[in-house]
């Protein structure tokens, strides 16, 4: 069922001009009244043509963010999240392995809530046992974090899909935040109060049609930076 919500997508991409064009396409089909916000880490323009086309072809709301030098990703996101249109914003990645049914349930919650996590709860399915163990391990040293500082546990505190109303802006400390993080969402859940937040769970991961994932060691870096900031 088309829904005709209007709020603010935000696509953080790194390379992504394989998938961007058909992503954009497919969040315009199922919400056509929303914004879509791609903001750019890649070293050339290929993602930014992709999305220019994207636009002229469907005639979509899309505000393209190239950033020069490169942010990284929590960088990114907040970079976005403060151009947005809309005060209800959905953070989404740009392969849409996150289901889109869940979308609708975010924005929900977003009436009483200032974050929302969309949570796997078969976390670690058809992962390769080594990011298995890295996910199980990345969660619980999440939780510890928060439970440090007083705050609500969760399933998949680093979740990469989350719902955000605008005016949180306000309650960010931004040299809390690592910018060339990947895990945004857990800098978040440092900083909001607990009972402005809340969580939606979900099951299963659609399959990547193209590009790969950009998981490396430096996301692990970066992670533990976010635990000791």
């Amino acid at each position: 069922m088309v829904n005709k919500e209007s709020f603010s997508f935000v696509i953080p991409t790194f390379k992504e001009e394989q998938i961007i064009f058909s992503t954009i396409e497919k969040l315009n089909k199922e919400f056509p009244n929303s914004e879509i916000i791609v903001v750019d880490d890649s070293p050339d323009d290929k993602t930014g043509k992709e999305v220019n086309r994207a636009k002229r072809e469907f005639g979509v709301r899309v505000i393209y963010i190239k950033n020069s030098p490169p942010l990284g990703l929590s960088g990114s996101v907040l970079k976005a999240i403060k151009t947005a249109s809309f005060s209800k914003i959905v953070v989404i990645d740009s392969d849409l392995q996150h289901p889109l049914e869940v979308v609708p349930k975010i924005l929900e919650k977003l009436e009483n809530n200032l974050l929302v996590l969309a949570e796997r709860e078969d976390l670690g399915k058809s992962l390769s046992f080594r990011r298995k163990i890295l996910s199980y391990t990345a969660v619980l040293f999440a939780n510890i974090r928060l439970i440090l500082s007083k705050k609500n546990t969760f399933k998949d505190p680093v979740t990469g899909f989350f719902g955000i109303r605008k005016e949180a802006l306000s309650l960010i400390n931004e040299k809390r935040v690592v910018f060339k993080g990947w895990k945004i969402c857990f800098d978040l859940l440092k900083q909001f109060p607990p009972s402005k937040v809340s969580s939606i769970g979900y099951r299963g991961l659609n399959k990547r049609e193209k590009g790969s994932s950009k998981y490396n060691y430096k996301v692990g870096f970066y992670f533990i930076l976010s635990l000791i900031s």
